[in-house]
């Protein structure tokens, strides 16, 4: 929202560090006027975006849980299911994929080498990073932050994988991930701001009876 006065590359820094901004074609780039500090950004094709926050940033790789029915523990500690609604994560956030080889190593003796027996692949390691703020353009209504935040706590309480969607991830064949942890951290001189990561791994979800 303009009126908080954001400063685009200092906002992209909390996220990753220094990134170069980049913006729509000249018929979506935003007002240079205004608080929002729009100094040293790039513009490209409308094409390579999906679309725009509501600061005038591209949302080029959006990332959307799922709407469904998911499984959850209640106050008794049963299990029981609850309705979710999409959510699509603040258009801030950012995706990194790391996936390890299982396999094992047996050294040889007088040797700089190593036997390896490779069994298969791990699962995917994701780290999503992002910010919450005030998004007049947020797919779902979740305009001003702190609902953002909520929501993501809710998605964070179930007791089941979550269905992803995203062209990232569907690249890496991600349809579900499991949430691990979630940290937040207040952001140092900024109101309605919040940092936070969620570290999470891919899941291919299997009933017992079905092995």
């Amino acid at each position: 929202m303009s009126q908080l006065g954001y400063n685009i590359s200092e906002f992209a820094r909390m996220i990753v560090g220094a990134i170069p901004i980049r913006y729509g074609d000249a018929s979506t780039t935003p007002n240079r006027g205004g608080r929002i500090d729009y100094s040293d950004v790039q513009v490209v094709p409308a094409t390579e975006f999906v679309r725009l926050s509501a600061l005038g940033t591209p949302v080029i790789f959006p990332i959307t849980f799922k709407g469904g029915e998911y499984q959850y523990y209640n106050r008794r500690g049963e299990v029981v299911t609850r309705q979710m609604r999409d959510f699509a994560l603040p258009a801030s956030c950012i995706a990194q994929f790391r996936r390890s080889k299982i396999k094992e190593k047996t050294r040889v003796v007088a040797s700089q080498s190593s036997v390896k027996e490779i069994y298969g692949h791990d699962d995917w390691s994701i780290t999503i990073t992002g910010v919450f703020f005030d998004d007049d353009a947020h797919p779902q209504g979740l305009t001003d932050w702190r609902d953002q935040k909520n929501t993501l706590l809710e998605w964070e309480e179930l007791a089941d994988s979550v269905e992803v969607e995203g062209d990232l991830f569907a690249d890496l064949n991600i349809f579900k991930i499991d949430i691990n942890d979630i940290q937040m951290a207040q952001t140092y001189g900024r109101d309605r701001v919040m940092a936070f990561q969620i570290q999470c791994e891919s899941d291919d979800p299997r009933d017992l009876f079905d092995l």
